[in-house]
């Protein structure tokens, strides 16, 4: 989990079928000394795991990524030049499946924008 300690969730404001959340990223994480050295970057697994965990937390139960139908990466996202982004996570619940449209951005900046599909079946 990365969740308090890669990044930490400062505001949470639920719309109408999903999210919005603001998350800060701690720039000091370990994980910034790999991805890439004197060049940091926020790793796309990581923000797939962002996206996971907080729809696990907002429907209170675990979920597995079943399809990754479309993941756009348009921007890098930098703790030094972009430590707070906005993760907005709509979503529909039917039997099993989570369809989720995900997009990261950070005013006018789009980082990613991706279609899941996850699983209640664990």
């Amino acid at each position: 989990m990365l969740n308090k300690n890669f990044y930490q969730v400062t505001n949470t404001q639920e719309t109408d079928g999903g999210i919005v959340l603001t998350i800060q990223f701690n720039a000091q994480h370990k994980i910034f000394e790999g991805h890439f050295p004197n060049q940091p970057v926020v790793p796309g697994v990581c923000t797939l795991q962002i996206i996971k965990e907080q729809l696990s937390q907002q429907l209170q139960q675990p979920i597995v990524l079943r399809e990754a139908a479309q993941v756009k990466y348009l921007n890098t996202i930098t703790p030094a030049q972009a430590p707070i982004v906005n993760f907005t996570i709509l979503y529909h619940v039917h039997e099993t499946n989570i369809s989720v449209t995900a997009t990261i951005t950070d005013g006018a900046v789009t980082y990613c924008k991706a279609r899941l599909v996850f699983t209640t079946n664990v």
